[in-house]
């Protein structure tokens, strides 16, 4: 003779840590708000308006440049301890004037830090431009852009006309 024991249970579906366990990163990361900004800062995130002043300055190896920023929540963002890691998002940061580039980067992999009140940020990102006298561009309006692709395939661009100054003068 054979005794079947059957038990019953349940899953309280108001359990969010449960369901958290049970989500991927990315479906975790889809349930929280997408927002997302380009600034600059070379040491905390500083957001930027279209016509904002934007300094550049002369580095340490002779280049000029300009620090590009950007900060989002509502993305994977990757893992700050491991570049190589393939869910790190992908970056690109341009300045460009009529159209030509006058520096930045393309296409490198940039993992995120926790910012300050929640998300996520990449700050002072040294955007080396191709010049060789400050009076090329200071005073000059041009277009700082941000291109973002997360390891969940979430592709954020954000751009600011901004005015370039030489800010060592």
């Amino acid at each position: 003779m054979w005794l079947i024991v059957l038990t019953a249970c349940s899953v309280d579906k108001q359990d969010s840590t449960l369901d958290t366990e049970l989500l991927t990163p990315c479906e975790q990361t889809a349930r929280d708000a997408l927002t997302y900004e380009i600034g600059t800062g070379e040491a905390t995130f500083e957001p930027l308006v279209d016509g904002a002043p934007l300094p550049f300055n002369l580095g340490p190896q002779g280049g000029w440049h300009v620090f590009g920023s950007f900060r989002a929540t509502g993305v994977l963002p990757g893992d700050p301890e491991d570049f190589a890691n393939p869910d790190n998002p992908t970056v690109s940061f341009q300045v460009s004037q009529g159209g030509a580039s006058l520096g930045g980067y393309t296409d490198l992999p940039r993992p995120m830090d926790p910012a300050e009140g929640g998300g996520w940020e990449i700050v002072g990102d040294t955007l080396v431009l191709d010049i060789s006298e400050p009076e090329e561009i200071d005073g000059t309006p041009a277009l700082l852009w941000v291109s973002f692709l997360d390891g969940c395939g979430t592709l954020l661009e954000d751009a600011r006309e901004v005015l370039l100054y030489d800010g060592d003068a």
